[in-house]
């Protein structure tokens, strides 16, 4: 999964800098788990030449696995393998990305056994495919919150940051009344929401409003990007 994902980073940001890190999330459905789509999310290397390298973290029979793998890229091309760390399990992809996403199979022992959605952001300076998510972010943040836009853009002010967790950390803050940079803090040192959410020991309730707020602040950046 990991190596499709940045397969799609790359062809989606051919001009972008090999030395920046790349965060990837999406959803992938399997034949072997329930039909209902897991979530993935990590962040990944630039090895030069095309090459990207790193670990997701996705669940496997309900709980949290890292993958590892490496990508190839040429063009708007991509292929590469994933392995499940603990079990060894092997597989690859192949495909085409449009639009900063990937949609495509998974196939292991030349069976397609899953298949896989995937999103790209990140790169220097918050960017993505020449898009600048720190105003998109801001704007959107503090239009469904009571943050301020200048908060939000200092934490992209870290050439690492992360979109995601910005968010993240931007509805946690909303949700329980907590500071925003102490929480983006403790966003950055887990892999996924539900760790993070599990940490602040949210209840069913707030959990649901974050859920709902964090979708609600992604489709206003998505949308206002599409129309860029």
């Amino acid at each position: 999964m990991k190596r499709i994902i940045n397969a799609c980073v790359v062809a989606a940001m051919p001009f972008m800098l090999v030395s920046a890190d790349i965060s990837v999330e999406g959803s992938y459905t399997t034949s072997w788990q329930s039909s209902s789509a897991k979530t993935f999310n990590g962040k990944l290397q630039s090895k030069g030449g095309g090459a990207f390298e790193g670990n997701i973290i996705a669940p496997w029979n309900g709980k949290p696995e890292t993958y590892a793998g490496s990508l190839t890229l040429n063009g708007s091309s991509i292929s590469g393998t994933f392995v499940l760390t603990r079990q060894k399990r092997t597989f690859s992809f192949s495909g085409d990305v449009a639009g900063g996403s990937f949609k495509g199979d998974a196939i292991e022992n030349r069976k397609t056994v899953g298949k896989l959605d995937m999103r790209i952001s990140g790169g220097e300076g918050g960017a993505s495919g020449g898009i600048d998510y720190a105003p998109l972010t801001a704007a959107a943040v503090s239009a469904n919150t009571g943050i301020k836009k200048e908060t939000v853009e200092e934490l992209f002010k870290n050439k690492r940051a992360d979109k995601n967790e910005i968010i993240a950390a931007c509805a946690a803050a909303e949700v329980s009344g907590g500071d925003v940079s102490e929480l983006y803090k403790k966003r950055k040192k887990v892999n996924i929401n539900y760790e993070f959410l599990r940490d602040l020991g949210f209840d069913k309730e707030q959990k649901a409003k974050f859920e709902e707020l964090v979708g609600k602040i992604k489709k206003i950046i998505e949308d206002k990007k599409n129309k860029e």
